[in-house]
C-alpha cells in the first residue's frame, strides 16, 4: 500500500472550509466530498475523514 501523503496544514484548513461552505448549500456530505475530491486529486475519505 503506498504511503499517505501529507498535505500542509493550511490547504487542509481550506479544505475543510470549502467542503462544510459547499454541504450548506448542498446538503449531501458524501455527494459534495465525492465531486470536490476529484478537483485537487485528493481521495474522498480524506475530505470525509475527522
Amino acid at each position: 500500500m503506498p504511503a499517505m501523503k501529507e498535505y500542509m496544514a493550511g490547504f487542509k484548513d481550506q479544505a475543510v472550509r470549502f467542503v462544510l461552505e459547499e454541504i450548506e448549500t448542498e446538503g449531501s456530505r458524501k455527494h459534495v466530498c465525492d465531486r470536490l475530491a476529484r478537483k485537487p486529486s485528493v481521495k474522498a475519505v480524506t475530505l470525509t475523514a475527522g
